[in-house]
């Protein structure tokens, strides 16, 4: 019963910090949570690669000189240490990937090897050994291995070649002798339709490349990458994707590679640093996580703007990737382990960057408390794009074409506290905050 009792005096009191920070602008419990480990009640240090099916979830710590495997039965509530890799084939710290099985067993890969765990955390055997077959040995920047699993039993390993296994991964058969001399970010869409990034065979021009054949064959796309030091890339359909830059900046392709624009720069005085992983849950709502910062930027844009989200304290040393497993779980890892069920929490807490200089109009809405109605002085006559969202950013109202003062019918949101996001065109303008009686 005391036990009971602190717990929900800890929930209440989460609670009341979620609520007071919405007023002073510092989010805590609102939107990650840290994870703790069953083993020692601290923090998971050093997650890495988070693989689910069902409610049974990995996370393997991949980066450390003894790589750790966690396991969770609760959807990533708790978590337990399983498995610690003295030695691997290849090296203890040379583990880059790895998937689930049909069967449950683990499919693990670092440079040189495919290894197969089984339930019991034990490896099977060696189930595959890359071989090259080039007359240059690529060396380990040029390996950087992938597993991606499609549909029921078809497994493809991307690497310095290409390989793929129609049998969950006991037989491998190479799928195409085509590679640009550098390789990496792959990323497909579906099992048809894929994108990395690369260097042409004279090595001279950083370019995108494509297949829509699930990888028999590839083709470049578009103009090389002049002035945009690509780290990373993400498509969130056939033809419109992002590339993450070494310069704090985001690009945007709408044709499926063939041309590209800037389509966001975190100016926040910081030194420069690469977009480490870009992560969208539907083609407004998504995260990007950069190099040097320790706390995700969340977007409901589409990437036009992004807005901070603060971590709980204390802060992690960095931060790595936002783990999508479901709209309503997702995992933020690097130093530390978060979770989140509600969709990273509200992107609209906390100060956003953009490259464009912000206006210095000072726009009021009325009436603050509002019940039916909503009017806001916009300062210009040109019409602006206006979107209200909730705390933990659900977005419920949105006009393409606002002018200024018009009225905005709000009678059918619920009481509680609201934002309006006013932009124009690809510039964020400001974000106002209205109490909804």
């Amino acid at each position: 019963m005391l036990l009971l009792f602190v717990y929900n005096k800890l929930m209440k009191t989460k609670l009341i910090i979620c609520l007071l920070s919405v007023s002073i602008s510092y989010p805590t419990f609102c939107q990650w949570n840290k994870v703790n480990s069953l083993d020692s009640f601290e923090p998971i240090e050093e997650s890495g690669i988070i693989r689910f099916s069902d409610s049974t979830g990995y996370s393997l710590e991949s980066y450390n000189s003894k790589p750790k495997l966690f396991v969770s039965h609760d959807e990533g509530q708790s978590w337990k240490i399983k498995r610690f890799f003295n030695e691997v084939i290849g090296g203890a710290n040379q583990i880059h990937d790895f998937i689930i099985k049909q069967n449950g067993n683990l499919l693990i890969c670092n440079p040189d090897h495919v290894l197969e765990m089984d339930s019991a955390f034990l490896f099977i055997d060696t189930v595959f050994k890359i071989a090259p077959k080039r007359t240059d040995t690529p060396d380990d920047y040029f390996k950087s291995p992938e597993l991606i699993g499609f549909g029921k039993d078809s497994i493809l390993m991307l690497s310095h070649n290409l390989f793929i296994s129609y049998d969950d991964g006991k037989t491998w058969k190479r799928k195409s002798d085509f590679f640009a001399h550098l390789h990496q970010h792959f990323h497909f869409v579906d099992d048809k339709n894929g994108f990395f990034i690369g260097r042409s065979i004279d090595f001279n021009n950083l370019k995108v490349f494509t297949t829509k054949d699930g990888g028999t064959t590839w083709d470049s796309v578009g103009e090389p990458l002049q002035g945009k030091t690509a780290s990373i890339i993400k498509f969130i359909s056939q033809k419109v994707g992002f590339l993450g830059g070494r310069d704090n900046c985001l690009y945007k392709t709408t044709d499926g590679g063939e041309t590209w624009q800037q389509w966001f720069c975190l100016n926040d005085g910081k030194p420069e640093g690469s977009i480490r992983s870009i992560t969208f849950l539907t083609d407004m709502i998504g995260w990007i996580t950069i190099a040097n910062r320790n706390e995700p930027y969340k977007t409901v844009d589409g990437g036009k703007t992004f807005f901070n989200q603060i971590l709980p304290s204390p802060k992690p040393i960095s931060v790595s990737s936002v783990e999508l497993i479901s709209p309503n779980l997702m995992f933020l890892t690097g130093s530390q382990l978060y979770r989140s069920t509600n969709e990273g929490g509200s992107p609209l807490l906390s100060v956003k960057q953009t490259t464009e200089n912000y206006s210095t109009a000072t726009r009021t809405l009325y009436p603050n408390p509002a019940n039916s109605q909503l009017h806001i002085n916009t300062e210009t006559d040109t019409p602006l794009q206006l979107v209200i969202f909730d705390v933990v950013g659900k977005k419920h109202i949105s006009i393409n074409n606002y002018n200024s003062n018009a009225a905005i019918t709000i009678a059918q949101l619920s009481q509680g506290v609201y934002f309006v996001h006013l932009s124009s065109g690809n510039t964020a303008l400001q974000t106002l905050k209205f109490i909804k009686r």
